[in-house]
């Protein structure tokens, strides 16, 4: 059974020097419980292993652990009730499911109870230490400066990145436009530097996403992007509970809201997010536009400002959009030079 899970040595990036941090495993195959223990015991995390949920329950609640990983599937109990017991009995604690089924499809409850820090399929367990690690050390490291605030910033993004649609270029071009846009609205070095910090981490919360649905070229159905939609709130649950990372929040959060009122019950220049998240929203939505997508071939710098001015105010902040089109595509191609 161990066959399964992968041999690949844990990158050394990913290794735990902290204080003791206990992880609980459980899974109805024991093999699978060893296998994980002794990969997450390499990186230097203690791991105590349990094949029945409800004995499980019982560890969690006698002394919880800062972890809990869970099989979605067992035949004495399911992987999300289990994580939303923990939920309850021991909110702090990080909650990973794992399954080897692509869809997570829970056969009772649903994923929204488990409010999960990370879906992991089997097939992909390799990256489990790092999710695990990078969420550790965002709650415990302090970081006194913004340079390392972002370092930290930058690890817990990149273990908990979809590569297929997330990657290291996306959140530098984002996070260095974001930064150009907010700088040329006016806004203080300090929402600039929570802006900078919004775009590096806006996506983490797409570690609770399943795979496939963020890699599909075709059209989701209402189910399938309602799901994709949590991980904003996701994001913010998972970095909500790293102090030093909180500034981070309003673009996490507001990152896919409307930028103004679409109710009438205020004027539309009433803005609905801070102004670093306006400036990330059509940072984030120019970089998309001018990379390309799986479903969408890449547009020149002047095809993506008419798409984006094109839309009513509702859809992109006016200011941020007179920002982009002050900086001018000389102006977006300096500030990735910076």
């Amino acid at each position: 059974m161990t066959e399964r899970l992968p041999s690949n040595p844990p990158s050394p990036t990913h290794l735990w020097t902290g204080e003791p941090r206990r992880v609980l495993v459980v899974d109805d195959d024991q093999l699978i419980v060893r296998a994980i223990a002794r990969m997450l015991r390499s990186v230097g995390l203690e791991v105590e292993g349990s094949t029945v949920p409800a004995e499980a329950l019982a560890i969690v609640e006698r002394n919880p652990p800062h972890v809990v990983v869970s099989d979605l599937h067992m035949p004495l109990g399911s992987g999300v009730q289990l994580l939303a017991a923990v939920a309850a009995s021991a909110p702090d604690a990080i909650r990973v499911l794992m399954s080897a089924d692509p869809d997570f499809e829970p056969r009772v409850g649903s994923l929204a109870e488990a409010r999960v820090h990370a879906l992991m399929s089997k097939a992909d367990l390799r990256k489990l230490s790092g999710v695990l690690v990078e969420q550790l050390r965002g709650r415990a490291e302090t970081p006194a400066t913004n340079d390392e605030r972002e370092a930290l910033a930058r690890q817990v993004a990149r273990a908990c990145a979809r590569p297929a649609h997330e990657d290291d270029g996306h959140r530098d071009r984002v996070t260095r436009w974001t930064d150009a846009l907010a700088t040329t609205m006016g806004l203080a070095a300090e929402e600039i530097a929570h802006a900078r910090l919004g775009a590096i981490l806006h996506d983490v919360g797409q570690v609770t996403i399943r795979d496939r649905l963020l890699s599909r070229s075709g059209p989701l159905s209402r189910e399938e992007r309602a799901h994709v939609a949590t991980h904003a709130e996701a994001g913010a649950r998972i970095v909500g509970e790293m102090p030093a990372l909180r500034a981070a929040l309003p673009v996490i959060r507001g990152h896919h809201e409307p930028p103004h009122d679409t109710t009438g019950a205020t004027a539309a220049s009433a803005p609905l997010a801070p102004r670093a998240a306006l400036a990330f929203q059509v940072a984030d939505s120019f970089d998309a536009m001018t990379s390309g997508r799986p479903y969408a071939v890449a547009r020149s710098y002047r095809e993506a400002l008419q798409v984006l001015t094109a839309g009513p105010p509702t859809h992109y902040d006016r200011d941020a959009l007179a920002a982009l089109q002050a900086l001018g595509e000389d102006g977006l191609v300096a500030a990735l030079g910076r």
